[in-house]
């Protein structure tokens, strides 16, 4: 059993880089490069309905952004890191790497009387341990939206304050909801930019309880049309087979 190791530095680390805070299936680290090359020139507010661990978001640094999702978690650790990074700090150093303990806070959410009793605070904690202690960080949840992934191989518990305090003044002026997708249609003007990350069509990505069938990507496919009738852009990541090919035949399509 290793206690959690908190990294501090001496240095000023609230400066301009700010990456995901947490490992999220279907990141897009590593293909920042290739997506600032099909950027628009330039835009007004920015939104990202699937936010995830916001890659994009965090290498843009926009000066309006809106970001949302569904998976309820998830947005509340976003609220808590944006409104009390330091009590979020306090309560990430309570927890330590064994499987017993990792099994013990994985299962809270089993029993509902006992999760009901959580602060934000200790649920984002909670969230932000379960993904960097789970096998390969990876967060995935059952059809109770209960959290399932196994124990991985870590040996400690590591966790950046000073990052989390930078990523918290990064998102201070952004509007953060638990929302569907759906949910931007009446915010969006002309040269506003959406960028979609979805869980990919035909795939097991199960982030949320509700999961994502071809039904919603036909109703985001429907927003898309939205969003280009007003003048405004959008980009959309999926994978790459006949059923996306049909549904976005109209708009440029790049193969990654």
């Amino acid at each position: 059993m290793c206690n959690i190791t908190e990294k501090t530095s001496k240095k000023d680390t609230t400066s301009n880089i700010v990456t995901p805070f947490i490992h999220w299936m279907g990141g897009k680290s590593r293909l920042l490069r290739l997506l600032r090359q099909k950027l628009p020139t330039g835009f007004n507010n920015y939104y990202e309905p699937f936010i995830g661990g916001g890659a994009l978001l965090f290498d843009l640094d926009p000066k309006n952004a809106y970001i949302s999702d569904m998976n309820e978690e998830l947005i509340l650790t976003y609220q808590v890191i944006q409104k009390s990074a330091e009590k979020l700090i306090l309560d990430l150093n309570k927890h330590i790497m064994s499987a017993d303990y990792y099994y013990a806070i994985r299962n809270i959410d089993r029993d509902k009387e006992e999760f009901s009793k959580l602060t934000n605070v200790e649920r984002a904690s909670r969230f932000i341990y379960l993904t960097k202690a789970a096998f390969n960080g990876l967060y995935r949840v059952n059809k109770k939206g209960q959290h399932n992934a196994s124990f991985g191989t870590q040996e400690s518990f590591n966790f950046n304050a000073d990052f989390l305090r930078a990523t918290s003044k990064r998102l201070k002026n952004y509007d953060i909801k638990y929302k569907d997708f759906t949910d931007i249609k009446n915010k969006i003007s002309k040269g506003d930019f959406v960028y979609f990350d979805p869980p990919y069509l035909n795939s097991n990505q199960n982030y949320t309880k509700e999961g994502f069938s071809l039904e919603h990507h036909i109703k985001l496919k429907e927003l898309c049309d939205y969003i280009d009738s007003v003048g405004a852009y959008f980009m959309l990541s999926n994978s790459y087979n006949e059923d996306t090919i049909n549904l976005f035949y109209e708009y440029n399509i790049d193969y990654i």
